[in-house]
């Protein structure tokens, strides 16, 4: 057996075993491989193995997430050899260690424990990072879906989950019960909280992940102040989403947008954010098919598969390596469609397709996750950027650098938020006066 035969045949027995072990595995290796191949054929073994369980993958995915070893305060110890330490998952979805040492809990290893034994704890802690951030990742993947719970159902695999629970706390729900409909974000002892107060947790009642498009403007106005004014962080972008309506041009060319086509882009960088967020593209080149390009990216939910178009510019003679590209058109087709030639009618898009590159800052542009949302068109003018544009606060910005020689660095840019338009990756981590400034400074974690 060579290339991918092994490989193949694991995920083929993990989805027939359909255990939660296995299911777990099988979500793990989705979350971490970049190779499509691979990630087709997981989907496959996880489709099969939620078949065998008579649930859909989503349902299975959700009932098997891993508990990390955390308890209900959101704790686990840890130990290896004479090792001792004690992990929490803090409010702000941070893993801090604690190591036991003869004079208490610190927040460095005891001097003279044994490397290997260190090593296995902190292989520990990072496997607990990464199951946060997949199931971060999993948890925001919802808002592309039109998912729904009972209460007992959401409580069970959402809220009283040890890692989900606590993503689920921060998070805004919709609880609808006949012609009542609740919107807040769920809090201790059976409470709701809402922009306005506390109200009990309704105990029988359909609840969904809250979504800006299917909000008013005024609703998604109150939630965005409300989090400002609380400085709640959010575990992804939920009140702050990008939502775009349909144009009129939208609606006349009825299967295609051109709404983010014309922009000039980094086309190495490009191409590895494709592999990055699970879109799978063919690589541009001097060779034959090689200048077109079509980034596509399913919804297994929604049935849809989104397709982003870009095409080679400035290829010199003799050159092997594409560095510049341009965008073009973004449609959708049907999953089922195997000719993937059928365009779909016009449909609402939720979060930016591609970011356009700033000739003036370092090369960190990106390519935002791009989301259908099968809700039907939504009249409504948004306020939200005029909202931030109203705003006098002066925002210091930690961005991840992603070039080869500064991958892994931050930088701290600091910006008049009435002089751009800005929004906020995640909420308010902090504030304190600058001397220099009258205005309070906002610290914002921002992730291009």
């Amino acid at each position: 057996m060579s290339g991918g035969k092994i490989p193949n045949a694991a995920i083929l027995v993990l989805g027939m075993l359909a255990t939660p072990d296995a299911v777990a595995v099988l979500q793990q290796l989705a979350d971490s491989t970049k190779h499509n191949g691979f990630r087709k054929r997981i989907a496959a073994a996880l489709g099969a193995a939620a078949h065998s369980c008579g649930l859909t993958p989503s349902q299975l995915v959700e009932r098997t997430v891993p508990t990390g070893g955390l308890d209900e305060t959101g704790t686990v110890t840890l130990t290896a050899g004479a090792v001792t330490a004690r992990t929490s998952v803090d409010g702000q979805l941070k893993v801090a260690p604690q190591w036991q040492t003869p004079g208490g809990w610190a927040a460095k290893p005891p001097v003279g424990a044994v490397t290997t034994d260190v090593n296995r704890v902190k292989r520990a802690v990072k496997e607990l990072k990464d199951l946060l951030g997949a199931e971060r990742r999993r948890v925001e993947g919802l808002l592309a879906t039109d998912r729904s719970w009972d209460v007992d159902e959401w409580r069970r695999y959402y809220l009283d989950h040890p890692v989900t629970g606590r993503l689920s706390r921060r998070l805004i729900w919709t609880f609808e019960a006949g012609d009542t409909r609740l919107t807040g974000i769920p809090a201790g002892a059976g409470t709701v909280r809402t922009t306005t107060g506390g109200t009990p947790l309704p105990d029988a009642a359909t609840v969904r992940l809250w979504h800006p498009a299917t909000a008013s403007t005024d609703e998604v106005c109150d939630w965005r102040e409300w989090l400002l004014r609380e400085e709640f962080t959010q575990p992804f972008k939920q009140a702050f989403r990008e939502v775009y309506l349909l144009t009129p041009a939208e609606r006349e060319t009825a299967t295609y947008s051109n709404r983010f086509a014309a922009d000039v882009l980094r086309y190495q960088q490009l191409y590895a954010l494709f592999k990055e967020r699970a879109w799978a593209a063919n690589h541009l080149g001097p060779y034959d098919g090689g200048h077109d390009g079509r980034a596509r990216h399913e919804f297994p939910d929604a049935g849809l598969t989104i397709v982003f178009e870009h095409v080679q510019i400035g290829a010199e003679a003799g050159a092997f390596r594409t560095d510049l590209c341009t965008t073009d058109r973004v449609w959708f087709f049907r999953t089922a469609d195997r000719s993937r030639t059928a365009p779909c009618q016009s449909v609402v898009i939720e979060g930016g397709a591609v970011r356009k590159i700033d000739r003036d800052s370092h090369p960190a542009a990106a390519i935002r996750h791009m989301e259908p949302v099968l809700r039907g068109p939504v009249e409504r003018p948004r306020r939200g950027r005029a909202d931030v544009q109203r705003r006098n606060d002066v925002c210091r910005l930690q961005v991840r650098l992603l070039g080869k020689r500064s991958a892994g660095k931050s930088r701290i840019v600091s910006v008049a938020v009435g002089a751009a338009l800005l929004q906020e990756r995640r909420a308010i981590v902090g504030e304190r006066r600058f001397r220099r400034h009258d205005s309070v400074v906002k610290e914002i974690q921002f992730d291009l």
